[in-house]
Formats: C-alpha cells, structure tokens, sequence
C-alpha cells in the first residue's frame, strides 16, 4: 500500500490485488484526442475529393516521369557490330543461360532462336523492352534495375544476331509467328 492519502483505491479485487483509480496522464489523453482531429481530417481529405486519389496520384507521377523515360530511349542507340554482339553475349551468358539455354534454344524461358516471339515483333526495340521491364506472369525478371540501358541494347543486338542459328535441341515454338 501507500502512504498517499489522495489515491482512491478501487472497490474491486482480482485475486488479491486492489488498483487505485489514477487518471491517464494529460499529455497522454490530449495525443488521443489530436488523433482523432487528424484521423477525421485525413478521413474527410481522401474520401471526400480535397486531395488526389491514389490512381491519381500515382497517375500524377506517372506522367513526371514520362518525358525523361522518352528522353533516355531516344537518346539510346543499337550497335550492330561484332565487338557490340560479343559484348551482348557476355551479357547474355551472364544473365540469360540459365532459362534460355547456351544457344538461346530455351530451357524454362521460350526459345530465341526461332520466329516465333511471345513479347513484341522480335524487332531490337521489342527485345530491348522487354528485357528492361521484364515480363513477371511469365517468369521474367525486370533487367532494368541491374543492367545499364547501353548493356540491355547489346544484349538485344546479340539476341538478334542468333535468330536462324538452328540449335541443337530447340523448346518448341511459342507465341506469334513473325517474318521479316
């Protein structure tokens, strides 16, 4: 017990044990209350159209990133030549082999040596998006964020230069049939 003889105790006992009937401090009761001012304000913000939706919001940033998204890709150019190629294969035997087999003749991932293209008309801009963004519900990851652009556009150029290489053991044909 204690010596304060301004605390009341409770009428109530638990098992032996008596409380005493203290109130919450002030400054704990004064949060509670700013939380509910502010939980009614940010209610009354996003439901009632002050502020932007999330779809709107996130259409906002969208479109600032926009121009600098154009800006990189019309600065991004596709070199053809051997030394680019032979860079691209690096690039694709470092990160590609796994799921597309040495040859590109597909393993887990389609086969890149055919007519045949899942994603896109096989063109070095098709290749190179989606490499960059990837292509999840199928497995593929988003290169983008671990490859430099100049890196994803000889890598596309190398995936251009198998096509027509007729590997040994090619998965069989899927997606769309395009002639060039």
């Amino acid at each position: 017990m204690t010596d304060n003889k301004e605390e009341k105790l409770l009428d109530h006992n638990y098992d032996g044990i008596q409380e005493f009937d203290n109130p919450m401090p002030r400054w704990w009761v004064n949060m509670f209350y700013l939380t509910i001012i502010f939980a009614v304000g940010y209610f009354s913000y996003f439901t009632f159209g002050y502020g932007d939706s999330i779809e709107a919001s996130f259409q906002k940033d969208m479109d600032k990133l926009k121009p600098k998204a154009s800006k990189n890709a019309s600065k991004l150019t596709f070199d053809t030549s051997p030394a680019a190629v032979a860079e691209g294969k690096a690039v694709f035997t470092a990160k590609c082999v796994t799921c597309h087999g040495e040859q590109g003749q597909g393993s887990i991932g389609p086969n890149l040596t055919d007519e045949y293209w899942l994603h896109g008309k096989g063109n070095l801009e098709d290749i190179f998006h989606v490499i960059k963004t990837g292509v999840p519900e199928k497995g593929m990851i988003a290169w983008g964020a671990t490859v430099s652009d100049p890196d994803i556009a000889k890598l596309s150029a190398y995936i251009k230069s198998i096509k027509d290489t007729h590997p040994t053991n090619p998965k069989p044909a899927q997606g769309e049939h395009v002639e060039e």
